[in-house]
């Protein structure tokens, strides 16, 4: 069970609506028009925020799980969402374990 996964349901069973916002099923439906340079992932990055204060405005707490190795975009994202609902977790783990880990190769 991934961070994200597990943190949703620690969130429901508190009785708090909460929705995971995977970056790999978003690349599959609205994020599939971009592709991976520093241009589409910043996009990806935008439009995941967007998604996300659009599920705040309905009430639910939005998980988004991405990798977002850029200052700039997590940035962008933070003026998206309205102040105090943005909140980063950072994530440090060896190389080898996320290698491990990833289903995609």
């Amino acid at each position: 069970m991934t961070l994200a996964q597990a943190l949703l349901a620690h969130l429901r069973q508190a009785g708090c609506p909460a929705h995971v916002l995977d970056g790999d099923l978003l690349q599959r439906g609205l994020c599939r028009d971009l592709g991976f340079n520093a241009a589409d992932r910043h996009e990806n990055i935008r439009r995941a925020g967007e998604v996300a204060r659009l599920l705040g405005e309905a009430g639910l707490v939005a998980i988004a799980a991405f990798i977002s190795p850029f200052l700039a975009d997590r940035d962008c994202v933070r003026e998206i969402v309205p102040a105090g609902r943005f909140f980063e977790v950072f994530v440090n783990a060896p190389l080898a374990t996320c290698e491990q880990r990833d289903v995609k190769g």
